[in-house]
């Protein structure tokens, strides 16, 4: 398998996917409004809407990969697009299967597919900072002699590898147990659930 499947280009990121994203995120939370109306369910749904957006922004443009344009040999890097690398793209779509078998599975155990979703999205957001978190405490001596802008903008580049399995195990657990506790959700029914999927 080749190590980068294809390229999103640089102009698709520069503008109709943000753009697409703030309608979508825009669709989904009115009719979250009309479902639930303007309640704790249809607000939990903005912070994903911001992250989302932030993401699309700002993350997404700084790991674009960047090429001497053919144009101007001589003139500076021009960003080409962001790469999808096979790896990450394989654990994407194995991420989905686990989400869909856990929103399956929830049905038949009388859980709502929207709380499966937000466990799901609280599970890798917290798995990503305890990943990284235990890569910075495993590596501390390449951390420590940095300035403290520095450091925390080395601690957030993630371009270059720095995730560690460990770390995000324990990670989506307290985030995961954080959600269970302040939902009200069964810890045991959902473990029950979510293990296949995993």
């Amino acid at each position: 398998m080749h190590q980068t499947l294809f390229y999103i280009p640089h102009a698709f990121i520069a503008g109709p996917l943000l753009w697409a994203w703030l309608a979508v995120g825009l669709g989904i939370f009115v009719y979250l409004c009309w479902r639930h109306g303007w309640s704790s369910e249809s607000l939990s749904f903005l912070p994903v809407y911001v992250i989302g957006a932030l993401v699309i922004r700002i993350v997404l443009p700084a790991l674009e990969v960047t090429d001497i344009s053919a144009d101007n040999p001589a003139g500076p890097e021009q960003p080409v697009g962001l790469a999808v690398r096979g790896y990450g793209f394989m654990l994407l779509l194995a991420l989905v299967a686990g989400v869909g078998i856990s929103i399956y599975r929830g049905r038949q155990m009388g859980i709502h597919p929207e709380r499966i979703i937000s466990l799901a999205f609280w599970l890798v957001v917290s798995g990503i900072i305890g990943a990284r978190l235990f890569y910075v405490i495993q590596k501390w001596d390449q951390f420590s002699g940095l300035a403290p802008l520095e450091l925390l903008g080395s601690m957030f580049n993630m371009t270059q590898g720095g995730l560690v399995v460990y770390g995000s195990i324990v990670g989506s657990a307290i985030g995961g147990g954080i959600y269970l506790w302040r939902s009200g959700l069964p810890v045991l029914r959902v473990a029950d659930i979510a293990a296949p999927g995993m």
